[in-house]
């Protein structure tokens, strides 16, 4: 092994020569390079850029966004005061800078006519190199301006964009929807750097709970129970402190592809899915409640027959152990485009669900399961920071 190099990162290497991998030291900004490159790879970047469904459904809506935006500035009268006005476009969370790409290519073939720019902002510095770098290559830099900083330090009437903008486009969701701060990043741009009519994509954000039994679920949260399944399997006795053995953990969801739990019958539905909760994200006013006075939401679910993927359960009383949540984006007003995160058993007929990680639907367990019945109601209640 060489000599190492104070400051240097350790990495693996392979010697095409003598056909095995070798341990080398990098210089510091070599190394530095090496070690963000593996960041990004094991990052969630890959599967949004692979998620089919996701970037079809996004470019849709923005060409249709696109459209109104260009042909409403194009009918409106001209400001002597601001003689540089144009369509700007502006993309939160911009990642490699694939949806603001979209926009200015949409603004570019179909509108040449119409003065259109955009700004991207990304605050990821490696991944705001590489949007840097894809925004070149595709020759649009003269079109979109990269911004490397938190969208909430930005605002248009700093210097750091022209105008403010018509248009926002924003992937800032994760499962859970606005766990990422989406909400307030959303009100932050109107309040900041959209004009107040501003085009939102995506506009409307519907949220959906449906009860579920699933003893699988259920054992999976109780030490009680796995420590009976290792003891089993194992032959041998583990005893556990006082406490653990009813602990259920963090009062979290769980990220969870619940469709295989379907397909393997270990999962049964009690409830048809509910509307729990409906952010519109295109309306300054929503977001001022959200952000500033959110208020809980409730709704009452009626616990219908229980069925499984084999059909209808025997009736009689079923132990409910929590529920599914899911979200869907209606990504532009007036359209049927919607990215929808239902699982599988909602898409009966449809196209076959698109395979992702960095979003899933999300099961929320009960501490302890609540027997019902059919009839019966259950009423569930929403709230967010």
């Amino acid at each position: 092994m060489e000599k190492p190099v104070p400051g240097s990162v350790l990495r693996s290497q392979f010697n095409a020569l003598t056909g095995a991998v070798e341990w080398t030291f990098a210089a510091d900004s070599e190394g530095e390079d090496h070690e963000t490159a593996q960041d990004v790879a094991r990052s969630q970047y890959g599967d949004m850029l692979h998620d089919h469904e996701r970037n079809v459904l996004y470019e849709r809506a923005i060409d249709y966004a696109v459209t109104d935006v260009c042909r409403k500035f194009s009918s409106s009268s001209p400001d002597p005061a601001q003689p540089e006005q144009h369509v700007h476009v502006l993309d939160i969370g911009a990642g490699t800078g694939l949806l603001s790409m979209m926009a200015a290519r949409r603004a570019q073939q179909e509108h040449a006519d119409v003065p259109a720019k955009g700004t991207a902002i990304e605050a990821y510095p490696p991944m705001a190199r590489i949007a840097e770098k894809c925004i070149k290559t595709n020759k649009l830099e003269e079109r979109i301006r990269l911004i490397d900083r938190r969208s909430t330090d930005v605002t248009a009437d700093s210097g750091a964009m022209p105008q403010r903008a018509q248009m926002l486009v924003t992937e800032v969701f994760d499962s859970e929807l606005i766990g990422e701060g989406g909400l307030y990043t959303i009100f932050h741009a109107f309040q900041n750097m959209l004009t107040p009519d501003a085009c939102v994509v995506p506009a409307s954000a519907p949220c959906y709970v449906q009860l579920i039994s699933s003893e699988w679920l259920a054992s999976c949260q109780s030490f009680a129970s796995l420590t009976s399944q290792w003891q089993a399997h194992t032959q041998s006795r583990l005893v556990l402190p006082d406490g653990m053995a009813t602990c259920l953990g963090p009062p979290c969801g769980y990220d969870l592809h619940v469709e295989r739990l379907w397909d393997t019958d270990d999962i049964t539905l009690l409830s048809q899915a509910s509307l729990i909760q409906t952010f519109e994200l295109d309306s300054m006013k929503d977001l001022e409640q959200y952000c500033n006075n959110p208020t809980p939401a409730s709704s009452v679910v009626q616990v219908s027959a229980a069925r499984s993927k084999q059909g209808a359960v025997a009736t009689g009383s079923a132990p409910c152990h929590g529920l599914v949540f899911w979200w869907d984006l209606l990504m532009h007003r007036g359209t049927d485009i919607v990215l929808s995160m239902a699982p599988s058993w909602h898409r009966q007929g449809k196209e076959k669900p698109q395979w992702r990680e960095h979003w899933m639907p999300v099961v929320f367990l009960l501490p302890e399961p609540i027997a019902v019945d059919e009839g019966d109601h259950l009423a569930v209640d929403f709230a967010h920071d």
